[in-house]
C-alpha cells in the first residue's frame, strides 16, 4: 500500500507480530518505510536497473525530508545507469582512505629502504613526529595528543583529497614558525609517504611531487680543533651524567650519537674490551665491534648502575634512553664558551653538532697516517668498492690500535690542555 506519509503518520504506525510491513511513501515514488515485527524502522529505495528489482537500504533512520531527498540521489544514480545499492557495497568494501589511517598504515608497511635494507628505528620515529603518530603500549601507531605534525593540519581529511596546495601550505606554516629545516624534513617525509601510497593504488600521483625545499641548507659539519677538545672535555665533565659522559664516549669511540646513546649494557664485553654493535642498531646494517681504549673503559666504570629492564647506560628513570638533547646541548656550548673565555674573555665557538666527532677523530687519523680502510672499519663506513664488497677481513687489530692511538692523543691534551689553550690564544693575538 502507498500512503502519503508524514511525520505524525510516521509516529501512528504500528509494527505486525506477525509479519515485516512495507509502506510506499506516495509523495515519492520508490521510497519505503520498513516496520519490523519488533517495531524497529528504517528506509528502503527500491528500483530496477537492468531489468533486474534492486533495493537499497538507507543507512540509520533519517528523518522523513532526508529520507526522501536520499532516495531522489539513488534514483538520480539509476537514471544513470549506476547502481546505488552496488555502489554502497563496494564504498563498504574498500580499504579506508583516511589520512590518520593511511598514514598509520604507512608506518607499518614501510620498513625497508629501496635496497631492501631496514629502515632505522630512529628514522621511523622522526618520520612519525613529522607527520603526527607516535607508538601506543601496544605497538601501534596512533595519532599523537594533542595533534601535531601534518596531522595537526589534515586530520579527518580524505587522502585522496589532498593537493599540492595543501603540501605547500605546510610547509609555509613551518617557515614561518621559525623550522625552516623542519619544514624541508616534512616534505621528505611526505614524499616518501605519498610516493608509496601510489605505489599501493592508492593515489594515481603524488601531491608532493615538484614541490622543492622551502628552506636551502648549508653544512655546517667540521672538525674541533685541540683546544676545542679540550674546552668540550670539561664541560662535559662539569654537566656530569647522564648526558657528560655519553658525549665524552662520542669522543673517545666516534660513532655515531643514537648508537652511543641507546647503548645498553649486554652489548659490551668488558673482558675482550669491545662494543658489540647489532645491526638492527646501525646505519648500513651491518654489525660493528668497537675496540674499546682504557680511557673509555675508565668511563664506564664509573657511570652510575641505574636499574632498567632494557639496559641503558645513559639514563635517568632507566626506562628510557638520554632524551631533551637540544637543550642539554646548548647548556654544553654554554659550558664550552665558558671554558675558553677562562683564556680570551672574547672567545667564540663556532657553530658545531656532536656528529662533528666524527669528522673529528676521522681527521686525527687521516694526519696520523692511518689507512683509508681501517679508517672505514673503525667507523662503520662503506664505499661500496670491489675490495669491501668481496672482503671479509673484519681490521679489529689495526682499529684497535687506532682508537687506543686516538685515547693517548685525548688523555696528553686533557693533561695539558689549559697550557694549550694559552698558547693557542697568545700565538693567534
Amino acid at each position: 500500500m502507498a500512503i502519503r506519509l508524514s511525520v505524525a503518520a510516521i509516529e501512528r504506525l504500528k509494527p505486525d507480530p506477525a509479519k515485516r510491513l512495507e509502506i510506499a511513501d506516495a509523495s515519492k515514488p520508490g521510497l519505503y518505510l520498513v516496520i519490523q515485527p519488533n517495531g524497529r524502522k528504517s528506509w528502503a529505495v527500491r528500483y530496477r536497473i537492468d531489468r533486474q528489482s534492486r533495493k537499497l537500504t538507507l543507512e540509520g533512520f533519517p528523518s522523513l525530508a532526508t529520507a526522501r531527498k536520499l532516495a531522489q540521489d539513488a534514483l538520480d544514480l539509476v537514471a544513470a545507469t549506476k547502481d546505488p545499492a552496488r555502489l554502497k557495497k563496494a564504498a563498504r568494501n574498500a580499504p579506508s582512505s583516511a589520512v590518520e589511517e593511511i598514514f598509520a598504515d604507512f608506518m607499518d608497511r614501510h620498513l625497508k629502504k629501496r635496497d631492501g635494507t631496514p629502515i632505522r628505528d630512529r628514522t621511523k620515529l622522526e618520520t612519525a613526529r613529522l607527520l603526527g603518530l607516535k607508538l601506543d603500549a601496544s605497538g601501534q601507531w596512533v595519532p599523537r595528543t594533542p595533534k601535531g605534525g601534518v596531522l595537526a593540519h589534515w586530520s579527518g581529511h580524505d587522502v585522496r583529497s589532498i593537493t599540492k596546495r595543501d603540501v605547500l601550505d605546510i610547509l609555509d606554516a613551518r617557515v614561518r614558525d621559525g623550522a625552516p629545516v623542519g619544514a624541508n624534513r616534512t616534505l621528505s617525509a611526505l614524499k616518501t609517504l605519498f610516493s608509496w601510497c601510489v605505489k599501493r593504488d592508492i593515489l594515481a600521483l603524488s601531491p608532493a611531487d615538484h614541490v622543492d625545499e622551502p628552506s636551502p641548507e648549508k653544512s655546517v659539519e667540521r672538525s674541533l680543533s685541540d683546544v676545542e677538545l679540550v674546552a668540550l672535555w670539561r664541560a662535559a665533565e662539569a654537566l656530569g651524567f647522564p648526558y657528560g659522559p655519553m658525549v665524552q664516549l662520542l669522543v673517545l669511540v666516534g660513532q655515531r650519537r643514537d648508537e652511543v646513546r641507546k647503548a645498553i649494557r649486554p652489548e659490551f664485553d668488558h673482558a675482550g674490551r669491545i662494543w658489540k654493535l647489532p645491526a638492527h642498531r646501525t646505519k648500513n646494517g651491518h654489525e660493528h665491534h668497537v675496540p674499546l681504549s682504557d680511557m673509555a673503559l675508565t668511563i664506564f666504570k664509573c657511570l652510575p648502575a641505574i636499574r632498567s629492564d632494557a639496559g641503558w647506560l645513559f639514563t635517568i628513570n632507566g626506562k628510557v634512553p638520554v632524551s631533551n638533547l637540544a637543550r642539554r646541548k646548548a647548556r654544553l656550548d654554554r659550558a664550552m664558551l665558558t671554558e675558553l673565555r677562562k683564556v680570551d674573555p672574547k672567545a667564540m665557538l663556532k657553530p658545531w653538532r656532536l656528529h662533528d666527532l666524527r669528522h673529528t677523530l676521522k681527521t686525527w687519523m687521516q694526519q696520523a697516517r692511518i689507512p683509508k680502510d681501517v679508517r672505514n672499519a673503525v667507523q662503520n663506513h662503506y664505499d661500496g668498492d670491489m675490495d669491501e664488497h668481496y672482503g671479509h677481513y673484519s681490521f679489529d687489530k689495526e682499529k684497535r690500535a687506532a682508537l687506543n692511538g686516538w685515547a693517548r692523543h685525548v688523555e696528553a691534551l686533557m693533561r695539558c690542555g689549559q697550557a694549550k689553550v694559552i698558547q693557542f690564544m697568545t700565538a693567534r693575538a
